[in-house]
């Protein structure tokens, strides 16, 4: 089961990469300019477009604003109701009632920002 779950986790964050790498694009920024802007190096983007490093919830945040987008924009549609969005709650928020917040927030349920 713990690879089942690894596993998940790795294709969301190669989706979510490809979520940052196109909105990226069609804002006509180059990694390096977004680096820059979330304090980031342009390895640290091309490890994230790529997958290969997981995005920290701030992070994900800052790239959104600077990509003048909302975090939950990036979050790759077919990962909305995943395991793999579960794991990656489960690491970031530790209350349940956290969770389930994030998980309304994730799947665009809670709109009016409780």
């Amino acid at each position: 089961m713990r690879k089942a779950r690894t596993e998940a986790a790795r294709k969301f964050y190669v989706a979510l990469g490809q979520q940052i790498s196109e909105a990226r694009q069609r804002q006509h920024l180059t990694q390096e300019a977004l680096a820059s802007c979330v304090s980031l190096t342009r390895t640290s983007i091309v490890n994230i477009e790529r997958g290969k490093q997981q995005v920290l919830l701030h992070t994900l945040v800052q790239i959104a604003r600077a990509l003048k987008l909302k975090p939950s924009d990036l979050i790759p549609e077919t990962a909305l109701d995943g395991e793999a969005v579960l794991q990656v709650i489960s690491k970031v928020v530790t209350d349940t009632q956290g969770r389930e917040w994030m998980k309304k927030v994730m799947s665009g349920q809670n709109r009016g920002g409780n």
